[in-house]
């Protein structure tokens, strides 16, 4: 039966336990020691320190008895069999050594009782102690005598070998730890950053995978020949053509990911080479609907390498969600709406209101159905591509408006009196009643909520000198005035009115600042109206998926939207599908076409209000030509590859933040270029049909940043680059 506890000089036949010589008593020491040690019983032990390393002055006598030690964790989980510790006086004094928990719970302890020699002694305990992988631990031994080895400074840097790592001064509080007592007791004193020489017999768990500490500086117990473990491998794949790849790694070390469309081709690359523990690393250009296969790979400082999955191995996959491939948000004056429907200045799509006005007249500074009168001789109008801006005159409506209507409009209010935008009882605007939004007299830079009846409220004191949103809803028995389209009103003035009224736009002084007035809805509305998008390319036959959309539905109001596609670019030439409604958001439209179309269906029950259409999304899966485009985003060339008697193209600068100028050099003159921008889903953002060759083309300024295409076409000739936009 063993002892209680076994204590042996460890640099004696590779550490064989005096317990295993007498229970292997047939065998030679070596054999013995094989024994114990084979691959096939239990996995050879591991310490921080090696027998080589030693103190350089390694007695210290205090006289005093003392518990020292030292702070550990193991990047792995296993057993600790028993404690180091280097003995730095001859003669038989009286050890025992303890393996504590960082909160002083004393988890195991056993007496020396080896020879009297000085060096490493190793102190096994009668049962293993399991530890917590990436856990502080603090193993120690009590000299009764008070005699220890120490060198100081040292713990300025950990110490890192294999999966152990003694602690640096700081990352757990101090090391080299220690406690002055008549008996064993928790050490928690420190002195400097000294090193006790306190070690451990550390085994790691048969299933628990190799891994290796990691420690910045640290100093090293032999040649790093270990690579880093690879763990925590996530990947999150976006609908906006990215993908976000997350791993950890056992040390510092560089990040690189490779991928491709292909899974036996994995050259495309990305990388990272500042060393971290934490990678992450960001895809982008990728195509929505489309399988990537990827492996990563992490260097340490060593240069060893650990990639994974292993090359012997398939690599892993992502795939990318459907994305939006037809997108309407300020594109809606490119669709057609019927009688009942009208695409506003600002973007979106609303039944058709008793007036639309834009201000737009290429012959009269004021457009048809309105009368300006001077309140000055100087008072002006102008007119500048539907903006109007009036100083010292008003400009009325020539029509009443019924109770109930509800006036919308884009002004800009400067720093003036008697600026005003509002409803009034007659024409001239001499008498009430009236309700406007604008100034008064005082001219204190705020705007108000104004009625005849002597009731102002402010609506806010930065409102001048932009163009904000304004609406002036007439009810029954008082009127509320909103901003910038805000579901709550931000005043409301209580006053009855029951006649008709006219539109006043009114800047009563022709010398201070001037008011501005971009558009003028005025309700009521058509109860219903449709709103046929224009038609969008995918570049090739795609499945079209989820649709979602974004309206205003005040109460009583609604809108329905339909989708068709086909395989031609005219939807109405009877091969197109019929349009399917979509039921619900996000529900897929399940059908399939190179283009689509989309139609908008708008109601109300109150005409006083309408629902408001601001943007449509069409979701699409991969296609052929999105794939060859998903193989030319990694590709970082600025210039096409020359050929002898063909089409060459080069751009400059790119990247760039402003403008691209193409050059073009062609034996052909006599056919244009057909100049196509193309975004990373294949979407063609901009398109210039008749480029004459042989010369230099500006392109690309309202390109927002990002990453693009260019695809240059004459006759059967094509080219492409990748563009990038900055800031």
């Amino acid at each position: 039966m063993l002892r209680n506890s076994l204590s042996y000089d460890y640099g004696k036949q590779a550490g064989l336990s005096l317990s295993v010589l007498v229970i292997c008593s047939l065998f030679s020491a070596r054999q013995a020691a094989a024994a114990y040690r084979s691959a096939d019983h239990l996995p050879v032990d591991t310490s921080i320190f090696q027998p080589a390393d030693a103190p350089a002055t390694p007695a210290v006598d205090d006289g005093m008895p003392i518990e020292i030690g030292v702070k550990f964790r193991s990047v792995q989980a296993g057993h600790i069999n028993g404690i180091r510790f280097y003995k730095s006086k001859a003669g038989s004094g009286k050890y025992q050594v303890h393996l504590w928990s960082h909160t002083g719970q004393k988890l195991a302890e056993a007496p020396f009782t080896g020879d009297s020699s000085t060096g490493w002694k190793e102190v096994l305990f009668e049962k293993p102690v399991a530890i917590t992988a990436n856990t502080t631990y603090i193993a120690a031994y009590f000299s009764a005598t008070g005699d220890y080895a120490s060198t100081n400074p040292f713990f300025t840097q950990g110490v890192v070998n294999g999966p152990l790592h003694a602690l640096a001064n700081g990352e757990d509080g101090p090391n080299g730890i220690y406690k002055y007592a008549d008996a064993p007791t928790f050490p928690d004193d420190n002195f400097g950053t000294n090193n006790y020489w306190v070690d451990v017999v550390f085994i790691p768990d048969a299933n628990s995978p190799v891994v290796k500490a990691a420690a910045a500086g640290a100093h090293k117990a032999g040649p790093d020949t270990i690579a880093p473990v690879i763990t925590a491998l996530k990947t999150v794949s976006n609908a906006d053509g990215t993908a976000t790849i997350n791993w950890t790694t056992s040390e510092k070390a560089d990040a690189v990911i490779h991928y491709n469309i292909n899974a036996e081709d994995l050259s495309l690359q990305t990388e990272d080479n500042a060393p971290s523990t934490n990678h992450a690393m960001r895809l982008s250009g990728l195509v929505p609907g489309v399988t990537y296969y990827f492996r990563v790979a992490s260097k340490d400082m060593a240069g060893n390498i650990t990639t994974k999955p292993s090359l012997s191995a398939p690599p892993l996959k992502f795939t990318l969600p459907e994305a939006p491939c037809a997108i309407d948000r300020t594109e809606f004056n490119q669709g057609n709406p019927d009688i009942g429907a009208a695409v506003t200045a600002d973007g979106g799509v609303t039944l058709q209101p008793a007036l639309t006005e834009e201000f737009l007249s290429l012959v009269k500074t004021i457009p048809e159905g309105w009368t300006g009168a001077r309140y000055n001789n100087d008072g002006t109008a102008v007119n500048n591509n539907g903006i109007i801006t009036a100083n010292g005159i008003h400009i009325f409506s020539n029509n009443p408006f019924e109770p109930g209507s509800t006036m919308e409009f884009a002004a800009m209010f400067t720093a003036g009196a008697y600026q005003n935008i509002g409803f009034s009882i007659d024409q001239p605007y001499v008498d009430g009643p009236w309700v406007t939004i604008g100034q008064g007299g005082s001219g204190d830079g705020n705007i108000y909520a104004r009625a005849s009846n002597n009731v102002e409220v402010k609506l806010g004191s930065n409102l001048l000198d932009v163009m904000h949103r304004y609406k002036i809803k007439w009810n029954a028995t008082n009127f509320e005035f909103y901003i910038d389209g805000s579901a709550k009103p931000a005043a409301v003035i209580n006053i009855t009115m029951n006649s008709k009224m006219y539109i006043q736009i009114s800047d009563y002084a022709s010398t201070d600042g001037a008011l501005s007035i971009d558009w003028m809805h005025v309700a009521p509305y058509t109860p219903s109206g449709s709103f046929s998008s224009r038609v969008f390319d995918a570049g090739d036959a795609t499945d079209w998926g989820a649709v979602t959309w974004h309206a205003e539905t005040p109460a009583g109001t609604s809108v329905a939207i339909s989708v068709s596609a086909g395989n031609t670019n005219n939807p109405n030439d009877g091969t197109w599908q019929t349009f399917k409604p979509i039921n619900a958001q996000g529900e897929a439209a399940g059908i399939n076409g190179r283009y689509v179309q989309y139609k908008a269906t708008l109601k109300t029950t109150d005409t006083k209000v309408t629902p408001v259409l601001k943007e449509v999304a069409i979701n699409c899966k991969g296609n052929g030509r999105m794939t060859e485009k998903a193989k030319e985003s990694v590709k970082p060339a600025a210039t096409a590859a020359p050929a002898n008697n063909g089409l060459n193209i080069k751009v400059m600068p790119n990247p760039s933040a402003d403008y691209f100028e193409l050059v073009s050099t062609t034996p052909v003159n006599d056919k244009p270029l057909l100049v196509n921008v193309l975004d990373s889903y294949a979407r063609i953002v901009e398109s210039h049909r008749t480029v004459t060759p042989n010369t230099n083309f500006q392109f690309g300024q309202t390109l927002v940043p990002g990453s693009y295409f260019l695809e240059v076409i004459q006759g059967t000739q094509r080219k492409t680059l990748k563009l990038i936009k900055i800031k």
